[in-house]
């Protein structure tokens, strides 16, 4: 398999640590890699304790066939002391992923990955080199296992040259030791316990006294990644079990960097996909040499807009820890390499800092390394675009590196003591930081400063206080000491004469308060009586002591008269709500403050009277009622207090009843109604009676309250209805066998009054009619324009009126003939026709006569 990694160029950085500062440049950005055609990637880097700096990268092509290993040893200046070295012997096919120790008896171990060399897939490799660039041993399979792939190895040195290399291995992290001459120290193990899919990517760092921990990239859940590690002591032996470095529990935690201090305390660093926002976060843990968390993990990267990736952490001897990392877009223009300071508590010194000083195209992967306890800082990484040939070596990648010097970074020695703090009269007190400071030192000026210097009295008793001391330079040490705020100043009391009245019981109780005049003290305080409680014996004045005590136990009394009268007391006594009459009795709710029962009278019984409490209605209308209460042994008597009450009238509907008439000329009857709303109360009676509205003739008529009435303590309200007079009923009967002869005019149709009777002084007027006709034959006679006035209603019973026939005269017309002639025709006159009729209007009769043609003359 031909495994490329995608790395750019790599650049060193030397910083003197002598503090925790500022960082400043030493000189600007320069190139290690003499060789520049093609990439040099993968860059790693380690000093020694002479402070000397190697540097392991790949170069393409440089060995001839694909990738090369190549190393260089720089001066702790920067200058060259070994010009690059090609630290593989076997060229063919790539050699990829080196890690370089510079171990403190001179060597220097280098290990990388080489392609198909251990006869299948990617192998481990090793060799050891004196810092002139001597080898002391040939190249070296690490790996016993060579099945399958074996990538990506990372080694660490102990002080005595001793080194462990760890790798991926098909899935599973895998370990080595060497002793300091490249012989293995035992076998090679399986770093991971847990198996569950893919762990890879292992770091490593060993502590001088031989301690180490490797942590790796765990695939336990499907497409979710968690940093894990596994503690060694310095046998090789494992110490406790594998432990998760992360706190989630889901997306991605990748590509874990590791560093020890001399005692095993270490720190881990990673990827964290999402956590800070956006993309990947870097983030890391401090734990102790046993394995013991110090604390949750904390995010690195002060930026988080897009990717913060690929970290890298080294650790001073005294637990001091510096992170570096690629951030993408961070300085303008692809990636940049950043880095943060941190002291041994895990504390951020100063802010994140930008590294490279050219930003175009790539700067991304750093490595760094500290020489010695906090003295120069080693920071590597890589820079350029692959293939480009604008890039900053003119040819893809290439590796350089730019100094940097820190001013002071030794925190002071903070040493605090114990002291007592006394409130002021305002119950303050301010304490200043040298109040406290035991004789904390630094090499520059230092400046005290307290957690808190200002107290109250809610800090009265023991305060734990924090002395901050910090030099010119910002690095700052913290001392605990504690603080006692103290109370000596004595309360003022003052009090004033009261007095007291007795209640129901006969007694009255007081508080502090009632005798208190403003009492006063710098800090809270409580007061209390000598006694509380007097009875009606302690009538007139009696002396008491009030006492003032604060927290801090300080008092002081002073005394007051309290005076015992008989109480006072008042009279509840609300207004009365309006009562019609008819209302139920209900009790009167007045009450004496004294608690003593409450009487009460009327000043109009007829309107109400009371017995007790127990007001009757007696009748609509006003009264006053006034509750009174006269006192007793303990009480003076109450002022009477006096409401009204208005009793309304009750209200009644009485309404007429519907439908009620007379026929004309009848006497009126009673009027009769009904009680539509309300009641009558008790035996209470209507009397008088309801009338009309005048008038005898046939119409509506209204009818009125008139007399009615239930007394003065009702109001009715009276609903009128209409009084109907009807029309009186006659029979009119038309005369019987009334008739005419055709031709005549009708006679006056008479008729008979057969039923009914008008009243005095009516009488009829108009006259009968009949049906049309003149024709002989029987006509009906009607009642025609026959009336005797509105107030009557006339039944007419109709007879028949008969027309009769007239009698004609019909004579023969006399004739003659010729004898022997025909008969002539034989006509007829007629006497008695009227209106116009003639013999056209009747069925002529027939004529003949005897005589013939024969008969004689």
């Amino acid at each position: 398999m031909n495994f490329k990694l995608s790395l750019v160029l790599l650049i060193l950085i030397i910083i003197p640590w002598n503090a925790f500062g500022q960082f400043a440049t030493r000189s600007s950005e320069k190139a290690i890699n003499t060789t520049t055609a093609n990439d040099q990637k993968s860059v790693r880097v380690s000093t020694n304790a002479e402070g000397k700096v190697a540097v392991v990268w790949e170069s393409q092509a440089q060995d001839g066939d694909g990738g090369a290993i190549v190393f260089k040893v720089l001066n702790t200046d920067g200058t060259t002391f070994l010009s690059e070295t090609v630290a593989n012997s076997t060229t063919t096919g790539n050699q990829s992923f080196p890690d370089i120790t510079f171990a403190d008896n001179g060597n220097i171990i280098i290990t990388w990955m080489s392609e198909a060399q251990d006869g299948d897939g990617w192998g481990i490799y090793h060799r050891i080199f004196n810092s002139s660039g001597t080898a002391q041993i040939g190249e070296t399979v690490v790996n016993t296992t060579t099945a399958g792939e074996q990538r990506f190895p990372r080694i660490g040195a102990d002080k005595d040259g001793n080194y462990t290399i760890t790798w991926e291995s098909e899935g599973e992290v895998k370990a080595q030791r060497f002793a300091s001459d490249g012989t293995t120290l035992g076998s090679e193990v399986s770093v991971n316990t847990n198996t569950t899919n893919s762990q890879m990517y292992p770091a490593i760092d060993v502590a001088k006294n031989g301690e180490y921990i490797i942590a790796w990239q765990s695939d336990l859940s499907t497409g979710d990644f968690y940093v894990h590690a596994q503690l060694f002591d310095a046998t090789g032996a494992t110490v406790n079990n594998e432990f998760k470095a992360d706190s989630v529990t889901s997306y991605l935690q990748i590509a874990p960097s590791v560093a020890m201090d001399t005692t095993g305390n270490f720190v881990v660093t990673w990827s964290s996909y999402g956590q800070d926002g956006d993309n990947y976060g870097v983030y890391g843990r401090l734990f102790e040499s046993n394995g013991a968390v110090v604390d949750d993990p904390f995010k690195v990267n002060t930026t988080t807009a897009n990717a913060q990736t690929e970290s890298s952490v080294t650790m001073s001897e005294g637990g001091v820890f510096l992170v570096a990392w690629s951030s993408y877009g961070q300085d303008g223009d692809n990636g940049g390499v950043y880095l943060q300071a941190y002291s041994p508590e895990g504390v951020a010194k100063g802010s994140e800092t930008l590294v490279n000083t050219r930003t175009t195209d790539f700067q991304i992967q750093p490595d760094l390394d500290l020489h010695g306890d906090l003295d120069d800082l080693i920071v590597v990484w890589q820079d350029g675009e692959h293939a480009s040939t604008t890039s900053h070596d003119g040819s893809g990648y290439g590796v350089y590196f730019q100094q940097y010097e820190m001013e002071d970074i030794t925190d002071p020695v903070a040493i605090a003591k114990d002291i007592n703090a006394y409130l002021d009269a305002t119950g303050s007190v301010t304490v200043a930081a040298a109040d406290v400071d035991n004789g904390s030192t630094d090499l520059s000026e230092i400046t005290l400063s307290l957690d808190q210097t200002d107290f109250d009295c809610d800090a009265l008793g023991d305060n734990s206080g924090v002395l901050k001391v910090t030099d010119a330079n910002g690095n700052y040490s913290t001392a605990g000491m504690t603080i006692t705020v103290l109370d000596t100043i004595t309360p003022t009391v003052l009090t004033q004469d009261i007095t007291l009245y007795l209640d129901e019981a006969g007694t009255v109780s007081f508080t502090k308060n009632d005798i208190d005049n403003g009492s006063s003290d710098n800090c809270s305080f409580t007061l209390s009586l000598d006694k509380t409680a007097f009875t009606n014996s302690d009538l007139g004045d009696n002396t008491v002591t009030l006492t003032a005590t604060d927290d801090s136990g300080n008092s002081r009394s002073a005394q007051a008269t309290v005076t015992v009268a008989k109480g006072t007391q008042t009279i509840t006594f609300n207004a009365l709500s309006a009562k019609t009459y008819g209302d139920a009795s209900f009790s009167l709710g007045a009450t004496a403050s004294s608690g003593l029962d409450v009487s009460y009278t009327s000043s109009d019984t007829d309107v109400a009277t009371i017995s007790g409490s127990t007001l009757t209605i007696i009748g609509a209308g006003a009264t006053t009622i006034t509750a009174s209460q006269a006192g007793d042994d303990n009480y003076v008597a109450a002022n009477n207090v006096q409401q009204t009450l208005t009793v309304n009238k009750m209200a009644l509907t009485i309404t007429a009843d519907a439908a009620q008439s007379k026929v004309f000329g009848s006497v009126d009857p009673a009027f009769t109604y009904s009680i539509t709303s309300g009641s009558l109360v008790g035996g209470d009676e209507l009397s008088g009676s309801l009338t009309r509205e005048a008038g005898s003739d046939v119409n509506d008529y209204a009818i009125q309250q008139g007399t009615l009435t239930a007394g003065d303590n009702y109001m009715i309200n009276f609903v009128s209805d209409d009084f109907s007079i009807t029309q009186k009923m006659l029979t009119v009967t038309a005369d019987e066998s009334q008739s005419k002869v055709y031709g005549d005019s009708d006679p006056v149709f008479a008729y008979t009054l057969t039923s009914g009777s008008l009243e005095s002084g009516d009488g009829f007027s108009g006259t009968l009619s009949r049906s049309i006709g003149e024709d002989a034959g029987d006509y009906g006679i009607t009642v025609g324009t026959l009336t005797a006035g509105s107030n009557y209603s006339i039944n007419f019973i109709s007879k028949d009126f008969s027309i009769t026939q007239k009698g004609l005269t019909a004579t023969a017309d006399d004739k003659s003939k010729t004898y022997g002639a025909a008969n002539p025709t034989l006509t007829i006159t007629y006497a008695g026709f009227v209106n116009g009729d003639d013999a056209t209007d009747i069925t002529e009769p027939s004529i003949s006569t005897i005589a013939d043609a024969t008969s004689s003359v």
